[in-house]
């Protein structure tokens, strides 16, 4: 037992000091974004080879946040305003519960961003490819215009709740940091976005695949880039000791440098069961 307790302490004494030299910058920010996407479900008609129903959504969205960065993780979270035109052929709709006319919408959203990077250093500025994970929460989504449907005025919401439009995404880009000195920098991101299917496109999709129903093939596709632009602090970098073992010491300050780089219920349409 007592050889077992001395390998495990010499073992974390060499951990400690290979780490030692390590050191991880603490850098925050805010910053604002504007994004453009569209996803477009549709399917083919079992009586009707030739012809293809499709809706496509076009969301133009702008919002600000703000960041936390460890260098080679960041993390981000903000609200985003955003304007949704919907375009339908109308093929789709009826007893399928897919939108029955082109219409405009308005809402919000909650922004929620994990990405990993890599930041090469080239002086002044650094640039740095980056993978990451989104999640954008809606909490509003509400009608821009009149229409004649059911008589629904301006600002009327469609029927369901918001979260249906709620989605993850998948993302890639670049980005680059250029210094201003010794601590601050401007930060600017292009990424390119793959998205899930909501749970209203995945209801409307199953929908559309049930036999009782003259289509086939149904499916859905989103995408859309972001643009970033922010404004970031390098704050002290904290470093692993390696004058001595000291527990209570193990995170403490190390020398400012340079860093490296970086709902709701009831508001809008859901397919009914």
């Amino acid at each position: 037992m007592k050889k077992k307790l001395l390998s495990l302490l010499a073992a974390f004494v060499v951990l400690s000091s290979s780490v030692s030299a390590l050191e991880i910058p603490v850098i925050a920010g805010i910053g604002t974004f504007v994004d453009y996407n569209i996803t477009t479900y549709g399917a083919k008609s079992v009586s009707q080879e030739d012809f293809h129903g499709e809706t496509n959504y076009s969301i133009f969205s702008f919002g600000w946040f703000t960041f936390f960065d460890i260098r080679y993780v960041d993390f981000s979270f903000g609200f985003a305003g955003l304007f949704n035109k919907i375009k339908s052929n109308l093929t789709l709709s009826g007893t399928t519960g897919a939108d029955w006319a082109n219409l405009s919408c308005s809402g919000a959203t909650l922004h929620f961003s994990l990405s990993g990077k890599y930041p090469f250093d080239l002086g002044f500025f650094d640039i740095y490819p980056l993978l990451g994970i989104e999640y954008r929460r809606c909490i509003s989504m509400r009608l821009t215009e009149d229409t004649e449907f059911d008589h629904q005025k301006r600002g009327d919401s469609l029927m369901g709740n918001a979260s249906d439009w709620s989605a993850f995404w998948f993302r890639i880009g670049a980005g680059m940091d250029l210094h201003m000195g010794e601590a601050w920098f401007i930060r600017s991101e292009l990424t390119f976005g793959i998205k899930l299917n909501t749970a209203r496109e995945a209801e409307l999709i199953r929908r559309l695949q049930a036999n009782n129903y003259d289509f086939k093939d149904a499916s859905g596709f989103g995408g859309g880039g972001k643009l970033v632009i922010a404004i970031g602090y390098h704050f002290t970098d904290y470093s692993l000791p390696s004058s001595s073992f000291n527990l209570s010491n193990i995170w403490g300050r190390g020398n400012k440098q340079k860093g490296g780089g970086g709902g709701g219920s009831g508001d809008i349409y859901r397919p009914t069961h």
